[in-house]
């Protein structure tokens, strides 16, 4: 009887305990080797894919940027 009484008592315990919080989301850092200008040597660079992604978007849109000036400049003069 007292043993049913035990695993009773047990068994609604466990059912109360809150379940634990998701352990959170870690990404993955994602490696590149970068060369600054005007050195001959290579370092390593690791950032999250989201932040790679942000970098590339921005990098494009220098180069069109700086691609847009450079045909501006080159076109004949009316």
């Amino acid at each position: 009887m007292i043993a049913f009484v035990i695993s009773g008592v047990l068994a609604a315990a466990l059912q109360a305990a809150p379940a634990p919080p998701p352990a959170p989301v870690v990404e993955k850092p994602v490696c590149r080797r970068e060369t600054p200008t005007g050195s001959i040597m290579s370092r390593r660079v690791c950032h999250t894919k989201a932040v790679w992604d942000a970098i590339d978007v921005a990098n494009a849109a220098a180069t069109d940027a700086a691609m847009d000036g450079r045909r501006n400049r080159s076109a004949p003069k009316d």
